[in-house]
């Protein structure tokens, strides 16, 4: 499911390119004002993602934007509407880094529908996929320096971004079912991937390296964007692409990078 925010620029500015870990931030004192207030402090996945700021272009002030958050956890969007409803009444602006932002508005959650069996997504932030230290001869990766991972880019085996892109689908998948308690699939079911959609097709655009500031210093992110077509031919593969896609895909999706977007059939 997705919520969409209108953001009305306080100031001017010109536009920021890391703005995922003040963005994060944001995010994350509306949930707790919303009524969640320990998910900062959970380990494992968050299971929420947004997009960038859209339009793309320079901030103007009283000039409308953009952002779309997603998640498969309907508390946690509520939560989310909740605060902005209050922030609205109360005239309070949402703070990314330096600049303001007043909320001009804030939907309801709504879902992204799967009518087909093939479903054609495009990334809007970048997927990123780290291959672990143990799986570097599976992918005939060899380095001079003891590295404990890569993030995956252009010079890896594209079967090594797929893999483990799949392989964290399937884990965030059955955490999130498990979580929530819901019984769409057995135990076995569960073990054997059998709820799992098909990727039919992939083409990767471009590699995307990302700056963040987290606690004062800036980190380089390697990230990538693509199309992908899955295949859901029933009811429990689509409520796991669904899961999957409100998620995010790939990994640090909190921070924003994997949200993707629906190729709509014409």
């Amino acid at each position: 499911m997705r919520l969409l925010l209108k953001l009305t620029p306080m100031q001017s500015h010109i536009y920021i390119n890391d703005y995922y870990y003040h963005l994060q931030a944001a995010v994350y004192s509306l949930i707790r004002e919303g009524g969640i207030p320990a998910l900062h402090e959970k380990k494992g996945y968050k299971f929420f993602c947004f997009s960038n700021i859209f339009p793309y272009g320079d901030f103007q002030t009283g000039s409308e934007k953009n952002l779309l958050i997603s998640s498969p956890d309907l508390e946690v969007l509520k939560s989310i509407e909740s605060a902005c409803h209050r922030r609205i009444e109360s005239d309070q602006p949402i703070i990314i880094d330096n600049l303001r932002f007043k909320i001009s508005g804030i939907s309801k959650p709504f879902r992204i529908d799967l009518m087909h069996d093939q479903v054609n997504i495009i990334t809007a932030t970048p997927i990123v996929v780290r291959i672990p230290k143990a799986k570097f001869e599976d992918y005939g990766i060899e380095l001079k320096i003891n590295y404990n991972y890569l993030f995956w880019r252009e010079d890896i085996p594209v079967d090594a971004f797929v893999n483990q892109l799949y392989e964290n689908i399937a884990k965030k998948v059955k955490g999130f079912l498990r979580i929530q308690e819901k019984n769409l699939y057995t135990a076995h079911d569960l073990d054997e991937g059998y709820f799992l959609p098909m990727i039919l097709s992939y083409k990767f655009i471009k590699s995307v390296s990302k700056p963040i500031v987290v606690k004062q210093a800036k980190q380089m992110i390697i990230g990538s964007l693509w199309n992908f077509s899955f295949f859901a031919e029933n009811a429990a593969q689509k409520a796991a692409l669904e899961i999957a896609i409100d998620s995010g895909l790939g990994e640090r999706n909190s921070l924003g990078f994997g949200f993707v977007n629906l190729i709509r059939n014409q």
